[in-house]
């Protein structure tokens, strides 16, 4: 049986970068194990090596349930803002070159 540290929100926000508003969220929300000093009101303590393990199986999850698509971007529709519609020459799908510019005498 080993003995592990135990930290505080403030170490585990470092340890993680997760943002201490975000633990106290996820504490709300029942995702991350935690235990208390004194009883029902003491300190609220993490061991950090569960809180990874956690933070881990929740990543792969994610990873699991995302989709090749979701990773690459659209190439089907090139979509062009407002003001590169205005300027698009339909000449450039044709591959036609413009004529020069250049003057002869």
């Amino acid at each position: 049986m080993s003995i592990t540290k135990l930290v505080s929100i403030t170490e585990l926000a470092t340890l993680t970068g997760l943002s201490v508003s975000s633990i106290r969220r996820r504490l709300s929300a029942g995702t991350l194990p935690y235990t208390r000093t004194n009883s029902q009101y003491g300190k609220i303590m993490f061991d950090p090596e569960l809180i990874q393990q956690v933070l881990r199986q929740e990543a792969y999850g994610n990873l699991k349930s995302c989709s090749m698509d979701d990773l690459e971007p659209e190439i089907e529709s090139k979509r062009l803002s407002y003001l590169a519609s205005l300027f698009k020459d339909d000449d450039q799908d044709k591959n036609i070159t413009p004529p020069s510019a250049t003057l002869r005498l």
